[in-house]
């Protein structure tokens, strides 16, 4: 089978034959594979096999004491996570290509928005409002994370503006609001306007962000 880019390459760095047999046992299938990814992808990887998942990553970030396998490892799976659109680190295959890959009864954990989830075989996990709103708060925080170690102040009482009222921007403006921030939320609709209102927050539509830019320090 072709890539996109002409005949697939077998590329691995540890070998899928030496690690990944011999860790299974006799002929046993791999548990979980890790497909692309950045580091949070590298980290759910070594937390699968920190709880004792037979577990490896495939064209991603590398994690520690976690064998990575080709193209031969994905159909050896008997799960696997990817990312949509995937982000592989080599390889050059499609998502497409990479469902051929897995085996029949295989499930695959899909990730990101705007998944097309026509094979039968994967799980949308944006489907599952839950899940998408504690995402949302720790995507939130971390955020908030990154600006405090880089500002040379307190967020308390700084000007602060959140572009948008999604799952996201509310979690950022409760999240700013508790902690004594000055917040305005700018978005398209009045509704979210006026719920950031209601959350602590000043409103403002798009067509005010020149004038509601003024004075922020943190966006």
């Amino acid at each position: 089978m072709n890539g996109a880019n002409g005949p697939f390459t077998l590329s691995a760095r540890r070998p899928y034959d030496t690690v990944c047999r011999n860790e299974r046992g006799k002929g046993g299938l791999m548990e979980y594979v890790v497909i692309g990814g950045d580091e949070r992808f590298g980290q759910l990887a070594r937390l699968l096999r920190e709880q004792g998942y037979d577990v490896a990553t495939a064209f991603g970030q590398a994690a520690p004491d976690v064998p990575s396998v080709d193209i031969r490892g994905l159909r050896e799976a008997q799960n696997a996570v990817v990312n949509y659109p995937p982000k592989l680190k080599d390889g050059g295959l499609t998502y497409e290509e990479l469902l051929y890959e897995l085996p029949r009864g295989a499930r695959i954990y899909a990730c990101g928005p705007w998944h097309p989830a026509r094979d039968r075989r994967v799980i949308d996990l944006w489907d599952d409002e839950e899940l998408i709103l504690q995402n949302a708060c720790l995507t939130a925080e971390g955020a908030l994370a990154s600006a405090m170690c880089a500002s040379d102040c307190a967020l308390r009482d700084m000007r602060c503006m959140v572009i948008g009222f999604g799952r996201i921007g509310r979690a950022l403006t409760e999240l700013l609001v508790a902690m004594r921030a000055s917040v305005i939320v700018v978005t398209r609709s009045t509704a979210n306007k006026n719920r950031a209102v209601e959350r602590g927050a000043e409103g403002a539509l798009v067509e005010a962000l020149p004038e509601a830019l003024r004075g922020c320090r943190l966006i």
